[in-house]
């Protein structure tokens, strides 16, 4: 009786850790990227936190390479967070020749992005291509 009541056990911990050491998988998705390709900022994945210096970094690098006008195209972005709705309205700042406030000024960042979204902050330089109906209500904020 002893022995299978041990045996047991030792079956049962021996398939527990059988299960514990098979690899375990996440579905995860790409991570967001930003390239700049001629006149043109194509993203992929969502924009957000993760997203959001980059896309401004290749906005400003745009426009310091002269570029008169950026075609931001948005046909492979899966979500727009709050992170990536200022990252667009920074580099449409960058494009009006005026400086965004800065990312790691957060709330007062924040603030200063809704009074001028208010203002409605259109520039003609920046275009937006392939955006989906769910992202045109976020994009309406920025006046576009």
């Amino acid at each position: 009786m002893f022995v299978e009541k041990n045996r047991s056990i030792w079956n049962l911990l021996t398939a527990r850790l059988s299960v514990a050491q098979r690899p375990i998988t996440f579905e995860t998705t790409s991570p967001p990227t930003v390239r700049l390709v001629g006149n043109e900022l194509k993203a992929t994945g969502p924009l957000n936190q993760s997203s959001t210096l980059e896309l401004i970094n290749k906005g400003q690098r745009a426009y310091e390479k002269g570029l008169g006008n950026l075609v931001i195209n948005l046909a492979q972005v899966e979500e727009i967070s709050l992170a990536g709705l200022f990252g667009l309205y920074s580099v449409v700042m960058i494009f009006r020749g005026e400086k965004p406030p800065a990312y790691a000024d957060g709330h007062s960042a924040l603030a200063q992005m809704k009074r001028d979204m208010e203002a409605g902050i259109f520039s003609s330089a920046v275009v937006f291509k392939n955006v989906s109906a769910g992202h045109e209500e976020q994009l309406a904020l920025l006046g576009y």
